[in-house]
């Protein structure tokens, strides 16, 4: 039965294009995924040269959502945390522990059934298109101070860092509702409908937050 159901693995329509169009723009690719040993062959064969590294469950010693993988991961990248988007579409193992570990992530939703507070950062397909060019061209990057690329991100894609962090914070506030016991109910709805009062903040005070975020992070690396 295991024979059969690896000779039917195939790919969806929209992925060797999405790969090929980010190798040309110099992104490296990895997958990472929490596949069992069998199954890493014919993913293999089916994706080929197109991607750089493979990262495995099986091999990694984690699993995701562990933060142990995608430390993995960023080392065998040779990468910070900052320079990698996650693309998956499990929520808790590709979305919510990408983003717990310090990457940027984008949640692929094929079937559009995202809630209010996910939506932020779904995409339909692995179409370009779809997931919104999502990461500006890397050939630069290496040239650019961590400070400088996040400047960089922030004015190529502002109101989708925005959005996609405060959809985060709303499916987070929304697990706290369903979880908390009848006491702290009250404040935890409350919580959440302040929450949903931010929709409308200044973009402008945003950006400046996440650098001010960067700056203290690179300062207390460089005191270290």
């Amino acid at each position: 039965m295991l024979d059969e159901e690896l000779a039917t693995i195939t790919l969806y329509p929209d992925a060797l294009d999405t790969l090929h169009r980010a190798r040309r723009s110099g992104l490296p690719i990895a997958v990472a995924s929490n596949l069992a040993l069998p199954y890493a062959a014919p993913l293999k064969a089916l994706l080929g040269d197109l991607v750089d590294v493979w990262h495995f469950s099986f091999d990694a010693g984690a699993i995701k959502p562990d933060r142990a993988f995608y430390a993995g991961l960023m080392a065998r990248l040779e990468c910070e945390a900052g320079d990698l988007l996650m693309v998956g579409d499990t929520w808790r193992d590709d979305i919510v522990g990408a983003v717990e570990a310090g990457l940027q992530a984008r949640w692929v939703d094929r079937e559009g059934r995202a809630s209010h507070a996910r939506r932020f950062i779904a995409a339909r397909g692995l179409t370009v298109g779809g997931l919104g060019d999502t990461y500006p061209d890397s050939r630069r990057a290496a040239e650019m101070t961590e400070l400088e690329k996040t400047r960089s991100y922030l004015d190529w894609d502002l109101a989708h860092v925005q959005q996609r962090q405060w959809g985060l914070e709303a499916a987070r506030l929304l697990h706290a509702v369903t979880d908390a016991p009848e006491s702290d109910k009250a404040a935890a709805e409350q919580a959440l409908s302040d929450h949903y009062d931010t929709r409308g903040q200044s973009l402008e005070i945003t950006r400046a937050a996440y650098i001010r975020e960067v700056m203290v992070r690179i300062e207390a690396r460089n005191r270290i």
